[in-house]
């Protein structure tokens, strides 16, 4: 996929704009709002990267394309965005575990717990997508099948 100039120039702009997404919602979520704006910044930086970064390069940003990537992935490039999106985001909500069961311990200070969850789940994520064709198909898969071959039967009620 050949990418012309004017679309890789809009590409870190949309990766700055996801950034203050993240922000906002890390926020929204319960971060620091009147402290630790640097380190709340750091986390969505490297939370955007991890999750936005294979789509956002890859892909032209519409809705009905992040709808699909995120939902539906049909080719590799659209299996390996949405699992490194799934990942990082559960990794990321699991790691939150980490912050409440003692605030003593440096490596519980916000938002260290949440950095490391994010590339924990990214690794999951992307040990998802390399497993991925040594799997079995999905349910989704079957259903598809499913629905298809539905065309194929008529049913006659004499």
């Amino acid at each position: 996929m050949v990418l012309s100039k004017p679309n890789l120039m809009t590409r870190p702009f949309y990766y700055v704009i996801y950034t203050i997404i993240c922000y906002i919602a890390f926020v929204l979520f319960g971060a620091p709002v009147l402290s630790k704006h640097f380190e709340t910044l750091f986390l969505a930086s490297v939370f955007a990267f991890l999750s936005g970064a294979p789509f956002l390069f890859n892909f032209h940003v519409t809705a009905e394309k992040l709808n699909s990537v995120l939902w539906f992935p049909s080719s590799k490039a659209e299996y390996f965005a949405c699992c490194s999106f799934w990942g990082t985001l559960v990794g990321n909500w699991s790691s939150v575990f980490f912050l409440v069961l003692d605030w003593d311990r440096p490596w519980q200070a916000w938002p260290i717990p949440c950095v490391f969850g994010s590339f924990f789940g990214f690794f999951m994520g992307l040990l998802a997508y390399f497993i991925r064709p040594f799997a079995a198909p999905t349910c989704t898969t079957f259903f598809q099948q499913a629905l298809d071959t539905t065309d194929l039967v008529k049913v006659r009620f004499d």
